[in-house]
């Protein structure tokens, strides 16, 4: 029986050229994305912290614009749910920040990252709303307008400084009962003026009751 060489020699090769094509074609290809990732530091102060917080984003498209959302984790799962508040909402994009005569202005969150794909933001701690430095664990959760990736949750964390010597303990219970209210937000407001009834003015501390009230 004769053998058609050329024949087999030219199957050998396309066989070969076949099993190249796969590694070749990954190698060639265009290059995943990064993951996206986030962070803030530091990720737990004191109530008393007079500094600022940094949020930082990588992974990102150049110029994309992202969603941070705050919630106050009132029953302390690490899921943002239908129990917890939002207390703070705002948008960042990658490159634009807030500058005014030359000084940034940190009371508008803004990209300080001069990196394309990656931001960070630094805010004033404690910022100018009483709801974003209660004694409490709050949940950031980082996501895309556009769908572009997962949202991704953090915590943060305020605790007590213990500067103050007073403390207030006891249960919260609903409507002068004994049925204990848990995770309720306790606030402590300053005395009210001579003549006047109610809270007066803003609460100067904050924190929320645990799962038994």
């Amino acid at each position: 029986m004769k053998t058609n060489i050329p024949g087999l020699i030219a199957s050998l090769l396309q066989a070969s050229l076949r099993r190249c094509a796969l590694p070749l074609a990954l190698l060639l290809g265009p290059a995943l994305p990064a993951a996206v990732t986030f962070t803030i530091t530091p990720s737990s102060v004191a109530d008393t912290y007079p500094r600022t917080i940094s949020l930082a984003i990588t992974g990102l498209t150049n110029t994309e614009t992202v969603v941070i959302q705050k919630f106050l984790d009132l029953n302390t799962n690490n899921v943002i749910d239908g129990s917890d508040w939002l207390v703070q909402q705002f948008t960042l994009q990658d490159g634009t920040n807030f500058v005014i005569g030359g000084v940034t202005n940190f009371n508008v969150p803004g990209d300080s990252n001069t990196l394309a794909g990656a931001i960070t933001a630094t805010m004033n701690f404690p910022g100018s709303d009483f709801a974003q430095n209660i004694r409490v664990k709050y949940l950031y959760e980082l996501s895309s307008p556009v769908g572009h990736f997962a949202p991704i949750t953090n915590q943060f964390f305020v605790g007590n400084s213990g500067l103050y010597g007073a403390t207030f303990t006891g249960n919260v219970v609903s409507n002068r009962t004994g049925t204990t209210v848990s995770n309720a937000l306790v606030l402590l407001f300053p005395p009210p003026r001579p003549g006047h009834n109610g809270p007066i003015g803003s609460p100067v501390a904050g924190g929320v009751a645990g799962d038994s009230g």
